[in-house]
């Protein structure tokens, strides 16, 4: 069984995790609107990715005898005024995604819960590489804006970045 004050911060990060899969998906839609179509798949893809990040950590919640719970998402931003702002927003949640996986994880540790702290370390890696693709693509999306190429050479580019993104690993 969990801590009390663990598992409230685990339910918190499972949370989160749901509400960026939701992000995901409303900036798929967005970008499908605003004929960006690689990106669209590519952020409808990663929204799965996150609703498995989301899972991985309800699956662990309950695994220890704890109970998962679910609350409230807030709705996402539906609309941009532009890519490069689309991409800055990604990149700023992920900044904020991996403050609150490292907030969890020195919580687990200062509590001695080493076995969730254990469970937790494919998070914060898993936080490292999205912050180094998203800051990657965010340089990508702003050099190609600033030079006034097409929304199709952007889009065409971005696919190419995130293909080259190495596979992430199967869910335990």
């Amino acid at each position: 069984m969990l801590q009390d004050s663990v598992l409230s911060k685990l339910n918190e990060q499972i949370n989160l995790e749901f509400y960026s899969s939701n992000l995901y998906l409303q900036m798929s839609a967005w970008c499908h609107n605003e004929g960006f179509e690689a990106c669209a798949q590519f952020l409808s893809e990663h929204s799965l990715e996150e609703r498995d990040h989301m899972m991985r950590l309800f699956n662990y919640v309950n695994a220890t005898g704890s109970e998962a719970q679910l609350g409230a998402i807030s709705n996402p931003a539906a609309s941009y005024e532009s890519i490069d702002e689309l991409f800055t927003k990604i990149y700023e949640h992920e900044c904020h995604v991996s403050e609150q996986i490292n907030k969890l994880a020195k919580a687990t540790f200062e509590n001695d819960d080493f076995s969730t702290f254990n469970f937790l370390q494919w998070y914060v890696a898993e936080q490292h590489e999205e912050e180094h693709l998203f800051s990657d693509l965010l340089r990508v999306v702003k050099d190609m804006s600033s030079s006034g190429v097409s929304r199709y050479e952007i889009d065409q580019a971005i696919k190419e970045a995130a293909a080259s993104r190495p596979p992430e690993e199967p869910m335990a």
